[in-house]
């Protein structure tokens, strides 16, 4: 649970750029909501542009390896394209709490997100 951490950090640490790099991964992942696999491939791309937005070297090391496991996990069981839409939308409002730069936010979004996702994991 260290990527809320990351998301509360990152929302006062974001760049301009890196705003704009989990824009254009969240229109891949809408565009790609169709494929499985490359959708979870943005899913982790968005996450670890999340836990990069902190700039904490040590907590991207531990969160980085993990977030990978996840989402190969992920890749191998599949997902629903309700379960993908859902993701969608989780990313779009985690992403909205870091444009305001609110880590409050940002950070219970992220762990809300993370918690629903839990059960998916486990089939």
């Amino acid at each position: 649970m260290l990527e809320p951490l990351c998301a509360n950090l990152g929302a006062q640490r974001i760049t301009e750029q890196e705003l704009a790099d989990l824009e254009e991964i969240l229109r891949l992942m809408g565009a790609e909501i169709n494929d499985t696999k490359a959708y979870v491939q943005q899913q982790l791309n968005f996450h670890l542009g999340v836990i990069a937005a902190a700039h904490n070297d040590v907590l991207r090391l531990y969160t980085t390896s993990v977030g990978e496991l996840i989402s190969a996990r992920t890749a191998q069981i599949g997902l629903s394209m309700e379960e993908r839409q859902t993701g969608l939308k989780a990313a779009e409002g985690i992403l909205m709490a870091l444009r305001s730069h609110n880590g409050t936010l940002a950070a219970r979004r992220v762990e809300l997100h993370l918690r629903a996702f839990d059960p998916m994991i486990e089939k």
